[in-house]
């Protein structure tokens, strides 16, 4: 067996190669679908905006808003399967339980499904009168669109149940190829039938809705060819038993749920409908800097959750450590360089230099916020891991209580700069303040050495380096030349927070010279 100092402080016992093996083939092909998903909504929302116009856009923006809404009736089921999951895989549960359980998340998917669907359509009415404000959408339009959007809604809920269960029985390949081709295909014949069709916002949604329903059903069949062969009569006491760690995350995704969308909801009734299409274009684009998240996610999160199954604690948090550096780099190449040169970003992407002034100030703080709320995802894998989620519950709670009428308050009052300042504020204070909190309470003193300072001290050189690259004297005249230069400037910023990283010198090392072993 290998045995690697992935830390470089000295604590031990080194890890083994086999708890880092495969790893490197699982990121490489969920960074390339979610690059290629990023790809096509890149290429899509120009051609979107051009076709629908900037006010249909904005259902656009409100079904996104919508979207991350509708985490809030997960109830902490998805990730609590997925969890068992891995565990049946790593032999801690039998194969009864695990389809029971997958049988008894699915009732509870279906049945919620239908209810939250239900309320969406029959209040689209009073939604399109009272809270949108449209100046040449007509009633009908909004009405017709929002019904669609709750049919898309409750299709998109459910594949995300089936996904995480996929995941969780490390199918990630299956779960990132099947994404990246809906998506293609959503969007491809998306703008087929607006440019041939009509250019309404209501057939936009029907072809998304029409390829969402099929996703949902090719995911359920593949879950069914990968879960064991056992009786699929729904396991209400195991799920039952699963109540405490899936009540815990269903009050940490609620309150993360207000952290991410109240300021959004809030500037949706606040903003004209088009100008709300605008800041669309904010949104999509923080959607972007998430993408890091789920390949990361897909990988470690099924890895350290069998390692703690076999009790296999060193191995354990080496791992953690090696996401920790991955994670960082990943969320502040990409978001760092969104932050630092917002206006390029979107004229590169739009080729609208009135969008990308109007834009600038609030994208450039919502773009550091996210860098830095990707990260804290990486103390959330350790408490998944585990299964012990207070620590998290009170933090994103707390969270809430503070950040979400500060977010509101300066939505209405100072519009996207406002709310994008107080969410780069919050998530600094929740990484400086409460991070450390929780690596004291669930990890030992050699095995956190150096993790927090660490980070804050890169993190810190990388702002200021992406800073100075606002006086670099760009100079592009086209759009694929303003793309090539960030992405120039991406990279390198990526390629420098990966370099200042031991564990990831030594799992490139062992991806690279397997045959380096001791």
């Amino acid at each position: 067996m290998a045995e690697f100092d992935l830390a470089g402080d000295g604590v031990s016992p080194l890890p083994r190669a086999a708890p880092i093996s495969g790893l490197g083939a699982t990121l490489a092909f969920g960074f390339g679908a979610h690059f290629f998903i990023a790809l096509v909504n890149i290429l899509a929302t120009p051609i979107l905006l051009k076709l629908m116009g900037v006010e249909a856009y904005g259902l656009v923006a409100f079904f996104l808003v919508l979207q991350g809404w509708m985490l809030l009736f997960d109830l902490g089921i998805s990730p609590a399967l997925a969890r068992q999951l891995s565990r049946y895989r790593a032999g801690a549960i039998d194969a009864a339980a695990a389809r029971g359980l997958m049988a008894a998340a699915e009732t509870v998917f279906i049945g919620g499904g239908v209810a939250a669907g239900l309320v969406l359509a029959l209040a689209s009415p009073w939604i399109a009168v009272h809270w949108l404000h449209s100046a040449t959408l007509s009633r009908h339009e909004l009405d017709l669109s929002l019904r669609l959007i709750a049919v898309l809604l409750v299709f998109r809920w459910l594949t995300g149940l089936y996904q995480s269960a996929l995941v969780g029985l490390e199918r990630q390949n299956l779960v990132n190829a099947l994404a990246a081709a809906s998506v293609a295909l959503r969007y491809g014949a998306a703008v087929a039938a607006l440019a041939l069709v009509a250019r309404t916002p209501a057939i936009f949604f029907a072809v998304q809705a029409a390829f969402t329903v099929a996703e949902a059903v090719i995911s359920r069949l593949l879950l069914g060819g990968a879960m064991p062969k056992a009786s699929a009569r729904p396991d209400w006491r195991g799920l039952k038993a699963e109540f405490r760690f899936a009540a815990g995350l269903t009050l940490a995704s609620a309150a993360a749920t207000l952290i991410g969308q109240a300021d959004r909801l809030a500037l949706s009734h606040a903003l004209p409908l088009t100008e709300f299409g605008l800041f669309g274009l904010v949104v999509q684009i923080s959607a972007g800097i998430t993408l890091v998240v789920p390949p990361f996610a897909q990988a470690f999160q099924p890895r350290l959750t069998s390692l703690l199954a076999r009790h296999e604690q060193a191995d354990f948090a080496h791992v953690y450590r090696l996401a920790s550096g991955l994670i960082l780099a990943l969320s502040v190449g990409l978001a760092g360089t969104i932050a630092a040169q917002p206006e390029w970003v979107v004229w590169a992407w739009t080729g609208r230099l009135d969008a990308a002034r109007h834009l600038a100030p609030a994208l450039s703080l919502y773009a550091a916020g996210g860098a830095i709320a990707a990260y804290l995802f990486v103390p959330f894998l350790l408490q998944y891991a585990q299964g012990k989620v207070r620590l998290h519950v009170i933090g994103n709670v707390a969270f809430a209580v503070v950040w979400v009428p500060a977010a509101v308050i300066a939505a209405f009052r100072w519009g996207p700069v406002g709310a994008g300042a107080v969410w780069l504020i919050g998530n600094l204070l929740y990484l400086l303040l409460w991070t450390p909190r929780i690596h004291k309470a669930l990890l030992s003193k050699a095995e956190r050495r150096g993790l927090d300072l660490g980070v804050w001290l890169r993190g810190a050189a990388l702002a200021a380096l992406l800073a100075a690259t606002r006086y670099l004297p760009l100079g592009v005249a086209s759009r694929p030349a303003a793309f090539a230069a960030l992405a120039v400037i991406s990279l390198a910023v990526t390629a420098l927070a990966a370099a200042s990283s031991r564990e990831i010198w030594t799992f490139a090392a062992h991806l690279l010279m397997p045959s380096r072993r001791r």
